[in-house]
C-alpha cells in the first residue's frame, strides 16, 4: 500500500472508531477532487459540507490531502478548529498531509516531525510572490500561523503498510 492509501486508511479507521462510540458516521473531503479549484469555491464546498454533515450527526471529518487545497480556503477552518467559539463541539477533524520526502526517519522526535509538516505547508500554501501582500481570501504567513496554531494539536507519522487491511478496503462515508 502506498502512503497515501495508508493515510486515508488510518484516518477512516480513527475516524471510524471516534464516530462509532458517538453512535455516528464520518465524512471525508478529498483534497486531491479540489485542487484546481478556486478559494471560493472549495472554501464554500467544505464549510456546506462540514455543517451538513455534522447537522446531521456525523461526528468526525477527515480532510485528506489537505496540501492540495486551495491555500485560501483552508481559513474555512477558523469556523471549525476554535477552542474557544468551534460551531460543532465534539467531532473530530482530521487533517492528512502526504510529503514529497520519500520517507522519514522512523524515530523522528514529534517536535522535529511538526516542524517538518508546518514547513512543508509553508512551502506549499504560500505562495513567495504574493506572501506581503495576500488578498482577504489568501494565504500568509500570518492567516497560516492562525490556522496551523488550531489544526496542529497533535502530528504523527505514517509509513506506508505493504498490505491492505481488511478494514480499508470498505469505503468511506
Amino acid at each position: 500500500m502506498d502512503a497515501e492509501q495508508t493515510l486515508l486508511c488510518i484516518g477512516t479507521q480513527l475516524a471510524d472508531i471516534y464516530s462509532s462510540s458517538l453512535s455516528g458516521n464520518y465524512t471525508v473531503i478529498s483534497g486531491s477532487d479540489w485542487a484546481s479549484e478556486s478559494n471560493e469555491v472549495v472554501k464554500a464546498h467544505i464549510d456546506d459540507h462540514l455543517s451538513a454533515h455534522f447537522q446531521a450527526k456525523t461526528s468526525a471529518a477527515i480532510l485528506h490531502r489537505l496540501e492540495l487545497l486551495p491555500s485560501g480556503s483552508l481559513l474555512i477552518l477558523y469556523k471549525y478548529c476554535d477552542h474557544e467559539s468551534a460551531v460543532f463541539k465534539n467531532v473530530m477533524l482530521l487533517f492528512t498531509v502526504l510529503l514529497d520526502d520519500a520517507t522519514l526517519a522512523k524515530d523522528i522526535p514529534l517536535n522535529d516531525l511538526e516542524e517538518t509538516v508546518r514547513a512543508f505547508l509553508i512551502k506549499k500554501l504560500i505562495d513567495p510572490e504574493t506572501q506581503s501582500a495576500a488578498s482577504h481570501d489568501g494565504m500568509d504567513h500570518d492567516k497560516f500561523s492562525g490556522v496551523w496554531s488550531r489544526i496542529s494539536h497533535v502530528v504523527l507519522p505514517v509509513f506506508p503498510e505493504k498490505n491492505i487491511p481488511e478494514q480499508c478496503v470498505k469505503k468511506p462515508n
